[in-house]
């Protein structure tokens, strides 16, 4: 029997949204023949996903123990957002050792070994420069891959295509001059890590004997290890220096980028990178078990309640972190929003009002509680808070709904996929990218300001109505998306077709196509 392909999936830094479709496409992966898959993931998201039954179909999970940050990035406090960037590169550097020694000694001493990875894992980067190996890293969202054409998510180069590309070039420099002085200098930066990396000829020194009769018997056992993220000394010979602005091109893979997006979620820019792959659509896991999957029961029977009186359900969803909507003001607003939705209608129309109930989905307990209209709502049946619920179930399930959100790509993904128009906030990351794509390419909703919606009442009414509205065009458009999502999945998935993307690059051809790739670079 031919040795088996060995596939290193980081998932060892970023949001849940950014894990997750690491976790599907190291499953999928682990479901193809002759295959070891090792996936390596945070702490924070461990045991959420090693809960999961489909877990023990990967050969290996190494929990990487999530470093201690002290300046983190405090939700509702802006301040927050002068320390946000310096938190996030510390996190990155102090993962990226640990994790780097981890994957090397995973690295396969018979048959191939493939390399994948976020692009901010740049342990996976590492490994790649001082090994050869293939490499690809997965682009969740088009906010990755920059453009002097048209570009939204990026601070100081956002704008259409009539934004003189000189104007985002200048941006682009000034904000990777930021974020060069916080992860390349210093005793952790990358310039110190690639002087330190072992320079291998594709074989790990810490092979197992276990380990390589495993492999012989193709054996699937699952291990966890747990790792405190501390300093790895490996000096040997020096790697040539990695190159400035590592956000610009050096964070993607010189080999492969998978793009999980459709191709008219959003246009395709003519300086986008040339080893771009798209992969057809979006992930769309949010780890529903099965179709009555909705989290808890106290959430199904929220929902079916909410069906069974022919209410609409707004569902509210700000991500995890962030400093504007995971506080009490936003909370508040959309509450008070959903009631005046519920007891007015558009001026000029003759739209009949309905009841609508709101599900608030966000670990910030406190911040829903300490509201002034939580505790009153929810005692007559019109508002539940949940800490998480797969939004495929919910929204699937709910006959008349809409979304309030951040603009996280998951989000979107699932509120298309589910024909349910959003009111997008955007306001950090990828927001204003995605923002951009379902208000003003898809119109499949709105996107008021973020600040606005929270401090002014008449902005948030307005939008919670104008997508609650059973005929409005952006209900029309949603649903219209939604067909097009089905029609374009043809019997596979997005995150299969991904793993056969990197399964390729075990090829002679893709590695020698990759190698021309890296000269021209």
């Amino acid at each position: 029997m031919a040795s088996p392909t060995t596939v290193l999936v980081a998932a060892a830094y970023g949001s849940h949204g950014d894990v997750q479709p690491m976790y599907a496409l190291a499953i999928a992966l682990a479901r193809k023949p002759n295959t070891r898959v090792h996936f390596f993931v945070s702490s924070k998201h461990a045991d959420r996903l090693a809960a999961r039954q489909d877990a023990t179909m990967l050969h290996e999970v190494i929990v990487v123990q999530e470093p201690d940050v002290d300046d983190k990035w405090s939700p509702g406090k802006w301040e927050g957002a002068v320390k946000g960037p310096k938190a996030i590169a510390r996190r990155w550097l102090l993962t990226a050792r640990p994790l780097y020694a981890l994957m090397q000694a995973r690295i396969a001493t018979s048959g191939s070994t493939v390399i994948v990875a976020h692009p901010l894992n740049f342990a996976a980067r590492l490994l790649h420069d001082a090994t050869g190996l293939p490499y690809a890293t997965v682009a969740l969202a088009p906010w990755l891959m920059r453009s002097r054409t048209q570009c939204y998510g990026w601070p100081l180069v956002s704008g259409g295509s009539w934004t003189p590309a000189w104007i985002k070039e200048m941006g682009y420099y000034v904000i990777d001059l930021l974020i060069d002085s916080l992860v390349v200098p210093g005793e952790l930066g990358l310039r110190s890590m690639y002087d330190d990396l072992v320079a291998v000829d594709n074989v790990p020194s810490s092979s197992t004997q276990q380990e390589e009769e495993e492999q012989q018997e193709g054996s699937s056992s699952s291990v966890t290890i747990t790792v405190t993220c501390t300093d790895a000394n490996n000096t040997t010979r020096p790697i040539p220096p990695p190159p400035r602005r590592i956000l610009d091109r050096w964070f993607h893979s010189p080999m492969r980028i998978l793009a999980l997006w459709p191709s008219w979620y959003y246009p395709q820019q003519p300086d986008w990178p040339t080893q771009l792959v798209n992969c057809g659509g979006f992930p769309l896991f949010d780890e529903k078990n099965d179709d009555d999957d909705l989290g808890s029961e106290e959430v199904a029977s929220f929902v079916k309640t909410c069906v069974d009186d022919k209410a609409a359900l707004l569902v509210v969803t700000p991500g995890t972190t962030n400093p504007l909507l995971c506080t009490t003001a936003f909370f508040d607003a959309a509450l008070g929003a959903a009631q005046e939705a519920a007891s007015s209608s558009r001026p000029g129309t003759q739209t009949t009002t309905i009841p609508v109930r709101v599900l608030l989905l966000t670990p910030h307990k406190d911040a829903v509680l300490a509201t002034n209209r939580y505790e009153a709502m929810h005692a007559r049946g019109e508002a539940l808070h949940a800490s998480y619920a797969p939004l495929s179930g919910v929204l699937a399930h709910a006959k008349h709904a809409a979304l309030v959100h951040h603009g996280g790509i998951g989000t979107v993904a699932q509120a298309l996929r589910c024909g349910v128009p959003s009111v997008v906030l955007a306001n950090a990351f990828d927001q204003f990218d995605n923002a951009w794509a379902v208000a003003e390419h898809l119109k499949c909703g709105v996107r008021p300001s973020a600040k606005a919606f929270v401090k002014d009442a008449d902005v948030a009414a307005s939008s919670v109505r104008a997508v609650l509205e059973l005929d409005s065009i952006y209900r029309t458009r949603a649903q219209e998306v939604s067909a097009r999502i089905a029609e374009d999945s043809n019997g596979r998935t997005t995150i299969d077709r991904a793993a056969d993307a990197v399964l390729a690059l075990t090829t002679a051809d893709a590695a020698a196509a990759s190698l021309d790739k890296e000269e021209e670079a």
